[in-house]
């Protein structure tokens, strides 16, 4: 991390099979671990290093710098390979020296009952193995750190010549010559004796020559503008309206669609717009502003629609929109069959989300009903689910009714009472039978864009 060093501590054994068990501390033999500065921690990481998942270290790459004490293990641990979690000690009566380092702080065991962190004689992550070293804790931060541990040592993995014992250690600085002079072009924040080689800029300007602080780059996508042009510009008041000029002249370097350019505006807010082919024709955001959207921030919602930014902020646009492209294709998107429950009049794509009604109906006249039945549909649209899809027969003639919107396609369903305590019986092959070539007698149809009863 910029700025940031990640230390490693270890304790180092005259053996391999030597076993840590416990860093812990008290009031006798107190337990620290301290920066000048603070610890960075990282919202994915915890206390311990079993915090730390691997499968996250890829798309979080800052988690692998986050700070954290252990015995052994340096993320999660692999349960196959006989490694355990690290277990925490805290004292009840004050408050748990897991908060203090969780935001930063350092740590402080140094109370009656004491604390700190632990693992079973049987995990394997505590054993020195062919280093002869046992990692203790991960630490990263900007300061300078010191520490000291109680350490309970099993030599040759032998409880019962169990060693206690003290050890402390700080960090020595030997001094880097370079530029310390945090405003001259060749810096080094590593540096702690200046040599007088520093160099500066010239007055505002940067080191490499451009403005020093309101340098501003616009950056538009163009790729669902449905405009046809040769240049994009960008122009405001900063530069009277300019028209084509070369310093205001977007392109498109890697053919991704968004266009750019660096302008050299003074300090301040910077009214702008984009505009094609030296006026050409301009982008149009009143609708936006209309609508309440912030990025035609000067306006007056009826004649004007104008950007605005602080100079030397980057802008991200798109063309004649509020929205980004991949915002404007999801709201044109939606069902555009008008015969479909859920038919949207916005919809410019359909997006094949349409659905239809399909009506059930059945004539209970014959089945015997008992007044507390309830008629249900099952089928392969409710995966059989026995009651959740109850008939109703509001006017008594006997017919039960239900209606459900439904996606296209083929599906089988029959009639039952009371969820499956009793259901119709149809014969294979009958005309009622859907598909005549399983060995199941189903009702069954198929939608394709219109209702079903």
């Amino acid at each position: 991390l910029n700025g940031l060093t990640t230390y490693r501590i270890y304790m180092s054994t005259p053996g391999t099979s030597d076993f840590v068990s416990a860093c812990i501390g008290d009031s006798v033999n107190p337990l620290f671990l301290n920066t000048t500065t603070s610890f960075y921690q990282n919202e994915l990481g915890g206390t311990t290093a079993a915090t730390i998942n691997p499968l996250f270290l890829t798309p979080f790459p800052e988690a692998a710098y986050d700070s954290w004490v252990t015995i052994g293990i340096d993320q999660q641990p692999v349960l196959a390979d006989g490694q355990t979690d690290i277990a925490i000690l805290v004292d009840p009566n004050v408050t748990s020296w897991e908060v203090g380092f969780g935001a930063g702080s350092g740590i402080d065991i140094s109370s009656p009952i004491g604390g700190g962190w632990y693992i079973l004689p049987s995990s394997t992550n505590g054993i020195s193995g062919d280093d002869q070293k046992v990692l203790l804790a991960q630490l990263t931060t900007d300061g300078e750190i010191s520490g000291q541990f109680f350490i309970q040592v099993f030599p040759n993995g032998e409880q019962s010549q169990l060693i206690e014992s003290n050890f402390s250690f700080s960090q020595v600085s030997c001094g880097v010559e370079g530029c310390t002079d945090s405003g001259a072009c060749n810096y080094d924040n590593t540096a702690t004796i200046d040599n007088g080689t520093c160099q500066f800029a010239a007055t505002n300007f940067d080191c490499n020559g451009d403005c020093l602080t309101t340098e501003t780059v616009f950056n538009v996508d163009m790729s669902c503008s449905g405009e046809t042009f040769s240049t994009v510009h960008v122009t405001g008041p900063w530069c009277g309206w300019c028209g084509a000029e070369s310093y205001n002249t977007l392109t498109d370097e890697d053919g991704d669609g968004t266009y750019s350019v660096s302008v050299c505006i003074p300090a301040g807010d910077v009214e702008y717009k984009y505009m094609l082919d030296d006026w050409a024709t301009q982008e149009n955001l009143i609708d936006d502003a209309q609508a309440g959207s912030t990025c035609a921030a000067v306006t007056d919602a009826a004649t004007y629609a104008n950007r605005l930014t602080a100079a030397g902020t980057p802008t991200s646009d798109t063309y004649g929109s509020c929205l980004t492209c991949a915002e404007q294709a999801e709201a044109a998107a939606g069902c555009t069959d008008d015969d479909a429950v859920n038919y949207s009049s916005t919809a410019t794509t359909d997006n094949g989300s349409c659905m239809y009604n399909v009506t059930f109906q059945v004539d209970m006249e014959q089945a015997g009903l008992q007044p507390t039945d309830v008629v249900n549909v099952n089928g392969t649209f409710n995966d059989w689910c026995g009651d959740c899809n109850p008939l109703s027969d509001e006017d008594g003639d006997d017919v039960w009714t239900l209606t459900l919107p439904l996606a296209p396609g083929s599906f089988e369903y029959k009639f039952t009472i009371n969820g499956w305590t009793a259901q119709e019986e149809l014969l294979p092959g009958s005309a009622c039978d859907f598909d005549t070539s399983d060995e199941f007698a189903n009702r069954g149809f198929t939608i394709s864009d219109a209702p079903v009863v």
